[in-house]
């Protein structure tokens, strides 16, 4: 039985040609909420699941925030990925494009060659606090 993440990955896998898994995992963000135009502040008092995988130097470390609005069964997925800097012009040949994701705001890099977990613990309070 596939799962609603199957499911979006194969649209990611099919849409975009990416092989690699993670690469899917992380294009996946691009496909949020298929024809909607939103954002968090619009789930401001709604139900929210969220995750957290954490690395340091050799994979993105990411935040995955799933929320459903009161009376509907629809799941609405939001992901922050972070990296360390000196993985921003790797994988390239894979087909990351770490520099452009950072600059449309998809990417969080952190200085040096580990992912600073403290910043990435700060993202949550600032969700908690908004």
């Amino acid at each position: 039985m596939k799962t609603y993440i199957d499911e979006v990955v194969e649209k990611v896998k099919e849409r975009t040609g990416l092989k690699g898994k993670n690469l899917i995992r992380l294009y996946a963000l691009l496909v949020l909420v298929k024809g909607e135009n939103v954002t968090l502040e619009d789930f401001r008092g709604c139900y929210c699941i969220a995750g957290v995988y954490l690395s340091q130097t050799l994979d993105l470390s990411c935040v995955s925030l799933m929320f459903m609005k009161k009376g509907s069964d629809k799941k609405y997925i939001f992901n922050k990925y972070f990296i360390p800097e000196t993985k921003l012009d790797t994988d390239i040949v894979a087909g990351a494009k770490y520099r452009e994701w950072q600059q449309k705001g998809y990417v969080e890099v952190h200085k040096g060659s580990e992912v600073n977990l403290k910043k990435v613990a700060e993202y949550f309070k600032w969700l908690a606090d908004t």
